[in-house]
């Protein structure tokens, strides 16, 4: 996993966007995907900000500029993921979940998913 740091929400949300898009994406793209959120300048801000901190490659290609992530979403997550639990340490992990289901919701996958790493858990430290 590369290192990489915490985004703002605004360049979070840009980054998204370009994760959730087949790369290399345009500003145009951007702008269709974030809807009327932001004007084009203010995206063009995050686009710059996100080349210069490493999240983004910038390939000019006519008039216009491409865009292609260099951090993955899954880094940035798992990142984000560990940082959440090292400031959550003293917080019940049940009230934890609880929380975050009912805020998010969850698959039936995603509890097969969970029962399995919690019995491989189980399994690895008797």
């Amino acid at each position: 996993m590369k290192n990489v740091k915490k985004l703002p929400e605004g360049e979070s949300t840009v980054m998204m966007a370009i994760w959730d898009s087949t790369p290399p994406v345009s500003r145009h793209t951007v702008s269709a995907l974030l809807g009327d959120k932001w004007a084009d300048t203010t995206i063009l801000t995050m686009l710059s900000r996100l080349v210069k901190k490493g999240y983004l490659s910038c390939v000019k290609q006519g008039n216009k500029n491409l865009y292609t992530p260099l951090v993955s979403k899954d880094d940035y997550m798992l990142q984000e993921s560990t940082s959440l639990g090292k400031k959550a340490r003293d917080i019940s992990l049940t009230k934890f979940v609880a929380a975050f289901v009912e805020n998010r919701g969850i698959t039936d996958e995603e509890i097969d998913e969970l029962e399995k790493m919690i019995a491989d858990f189980r399994a690895n430290n008797k």
